[in-house]
């Protein structure tokens, strides 16, 4: 190989050799600027990663204690410690008597729980607006709140937002992370996925802690920790072990001390830092840049920014807002309360214990000590010629304790804003005292409810812009539509043509106290104000409704699926008409029976409808909530939408409604439509055969019942599961 080259070489002419000669040359030193770059770019990287997490010690021990309080080490103590892993401080339990009792009674996790509990009560309510007035814009706007609806449903928002709030209510601060990952796949198979992860504080580092805005920053690092063959697979580069698992996210003090098990003494992860860098933050990287270092390697280096949205892809949730970037969350004002609270209750138990079994005084030599239990009946012996041990007397506990007691629970229930009724219920006092209490108590976390808005607000803003970025071929979503009925959709990028903007109804997600909320809507109900009650049963937020409603629903139901059919029907026309025999006239015997009932009001105009495909009423269905159902969707954005073909369908659906409607009210014969047979339960079910197929002469087939009253009309040897109407046919599918 190599004398080939050097033949190769020698047979090129002068100016060709030194041309090439210089171009290696130019590659070379491209390639030793880049790994100096690169180095540079790394040491910088890890300078930062330091700098960031040196600056933050003081918020991280707040958020260990918390964490500890959370999880019932209560006794703890943090002193000072030297050493890298340490981080400055240890958690320690100091050492205590055996007599000495330490109660531990979790108010803490209580707090927490309760406050996850009313901020995730309501979801909150999102919609977008047009960006014009244009039906292109109104159209986008729909399809943009269908895909988040979507979205948040398929990736479990809910669930995600509990996690959220657990890590903003105990360390203050809490992070989603929502991006597109190339390597996974949708449900449906299509390769790229938007994800949204929760991320807590102890990952995300930032520069600047006094600028309480994410985007103001002006880069951020997100920590984490990987294995070897997970960074060979994603980055295609190997990379020796630097951490361990708990690296980053809790320190190993911490583990140790909540009972997770012994940390690993060897590395057995890569440290990964991803971070990113605003345009224009420095003169290294005018652009921005999103660059990730493994181990001691740098993996990726992508400049410019990633996403279209040129935003973080992180949204920041603040328990309690400082003014500066880390919030604090709950559990911060509640430690020293709870400290107290449980030497208090310590207290009882000890004095209780010593009035049980009290202290003896003794002659020095009279007894032995150790023989003494706490034995019912035990005789003690003791030296003749001394005095019998006598107890010590005790005073007993002064009653400021138990106030004490008390006076902590009500100031712990003022800071966090959960005060228990429960001890109030049923007394004088009242229901708009109580209402005011609540109010009150709504009032402590109204500032973490708007901060959950924002949250959603800018996920959902950022998943319409990656959607609009990477969805470049044709991806369905199911959505709940109209009437809560599910539907499957089919959206790309170019779906969204004018807006990504994403806005949530403020007050949302305030929490609502369910027992008022129902007792608002009895009233209302009672007052006729609500007249359905199903409505009421729908907001009443009760568990087990539906199963309740499926008896009375089930005419609802059914007109809702009849909405989607027809819209199907609208869009899939029939592509063939169906032709009489020459023998039989389809309109003769229907006329007849028209001019023998009279002329109905509302009835459609054979001629106008002579290219309209009909969609039958059944007999058993209950004609009043159909026409409600219907004309509900005919009033709604979506029908507005529809082509006129669709529109005219419905119009002559709910007509026959109506005409059936009047005619169960007057007790008179359904006058028949031109051209339209009702259909039973036998010919909705069937398959129609082909309109070449021969059939015997008035063989209708299936159950002729509720087709009687059109008698002869009913064309001779109309396949089964066929309507008319002047020829055009559809298939009837309930």
């Amino acid at each position: 190989m190599t004398s080939t080259t050097l033949t190769e070489t020698a047979t090129q002419p002068l100016s060709s050799r030194n041309a090439s000669s210089s171009d290696t040359g130019d590659t070379v030193l491209d390639s030793i600027k880049k790994q100096k770059d690169d180095a540079d770019t790394l040491s910088w990287i890890m300078r930062q990663y330091r700098r960031c997490k040196s600056q933050r010690v003081y918020v991280e021990r707040q958020w260990y204690v918390n964490l500890a309080f959370y999880f019932g080490k209560q006794n703890i103590k943090v002193i000072a410690a030297n050493g890298a892993a340490s981080n400055g401080f240890l958690l320690t339990v100091p050492k205590a008597p055996p007599w000495r009792i330490r109660m531990v009674v979790n108010r803490c996790r209580t707090f927490v729980l309760k406050q996850m509990a009313n901020l995730t009560s309501q979801e909150p309510k999102f919609y977008s607006v047009p960006a014009g007035t244009s039906d292109e814009d109104a159209t986008s706007a729909r399809i943009a709140e269908s895909i988040i609806d979507s979205y948040y449903r398929e990736e479990q928002y809910k669930l995600k937002l509990r996690r959220l709030l657990f890590w903003g209510s105990i360390c203050g601060t809490s992070f989603f992370k929502t991006y597109w990952d190339k390597s996974q796949k949708d449900a449906n198979g299509n390769q790229g996925k938007i994800t949204t992860d929760v991320i807590d504080p102890f990952h995300l580092y930032v520069p600047d802690l006094l600028q309480q805005d994410l985007e103001l920053q002006p880069f951020l690092i997100h920590a984490s920790t990987m294995s070897p063959e997970m960074v060979k697979r994603i980055y295609g580069v190997e990379v020796t072990a630097n951490a361990t698992t708990s690296v980053n996210l809790l320190e190993d003090q911490f583990l140790n001390l909540t009972g997770n098990g012994k940390v690993p003494s060897k590395f057995n992860a890569v440290l990964v830092l991803e971070c990113w860098i605003k345009p224009g933050s420095y003169d290294r990287f005018p652009d921005g840049a999103m660059i990730t270092v493994a181990g001691d390697k740098l993996v990726q280096n992508k400049p410019g920014w990633p996403y279209d949205h040129k935003e973080y892809p992180f949204a920041k949730f603040d328990d309690i807002d400082t003014g500066k970037f880390y919030g604090e969350g709950v559990l911060t004002d509640i430690v020293p309360l709870q400290r107290e609270y449980n030497r208090k209750r310590s207290q009882i138990v000890e004095n209780t214990n010593l009035i049980a079994k009290p202290k003896l005084l003794a002659p020095r030599g009279s007894i032995n000590p150790s023989a003494i239990t706490s034995e019912p009946g035990q005789v003690i012996l003791y030296t003749p010629g001394f005095n019998p041990p006598t107890p010590l007397p005790i005073a007993p506990l002064p009653a400021y304790v138990e106030n004490d007691i008390q006076q902590l629970m009500s100031d712990m229930q003022d800071l966090v804003g959960q005060h228990d009724l429960s001890h109030i219920v049923g007394t004088r006092t009242s229901a708009t005292m109580l209402a005011a209490i609540q109010q009150q108590d709504a009032l402590i976390i109204q500032g973490a409810a708007t901060n959950i808005e924002q949250v959603t607000q800018i996920t959902g803003r950022q998943v319409l812009a990656l959607v609009k970025q990477f969805w470049t071929t044709t991806r369905t979503i199911k959505v709940v539509g109209y009437d809560e009925a599910f539907e499957i959709l089919a959206f790309k990028n170019t779906d969204i043509t004018s807006n990504t903007e994403v806005y949530v109804e403020t007050g949302s997600a305030l929490p609502v106290n369910r027992a008022g909320r129902q007792a608002f809507l009895m009233d209302a109900f009672k007052l006729g104000l609500i007249p359905d009650p199903n409505d009421v049963l729908d907001l009443m937020d009760i568990g087990g409704v539906a199963k309740i409603q499926q008896d009375m629903l089930i005419d609802q139901r059914q007109a809702q699926r009849e909405n989607q059919q027809m819209v199907a029907l609208g869009k899939n026309p029939p592509a063939a008409d169906f032709n009489f025999p020459d023998n039989i006239d389809p309109m003769a015997d229907l006329l007849n029976v028209v001019q023998e009932s009279g002329e109905v009001p509302g009835q459609p105009d054979p001629d106008e409808n002579a290219n309209v495909p009909q969609f039958v009423p059944n007999t058993w269905d209950n004609h009043t909530v159909h026409i409600q159902i219907h004309n509900r969707f005919r009033k709604s954005e979506k029908f507005e939408s529809l082509d006129d073909l669709t529109k005219k369908i419905f119009q002559n659906h709910v007509a026959l409604h109506e005409q059936a409607l009047q005619q169960n009210t007057s007790g008179q014969p359904i006058p028949a439509q031109p051209g339209i047979q009702p259909t039973d339960e036998a010919t909705a079910n069937a398959q129609p055969a082909p309109a070449e197929q021969p059939t015997q002469a008035g063989d209708v087939g299936g159950d002729k019942s509720g087709i009687e009253n059109v008698g002869n009309a009913i064309p001779q040897g109309l396949p089964v599961g066929i309507t008319t109407r002047a020829g055009n046919y559809i298939e009837r599918t309930l």
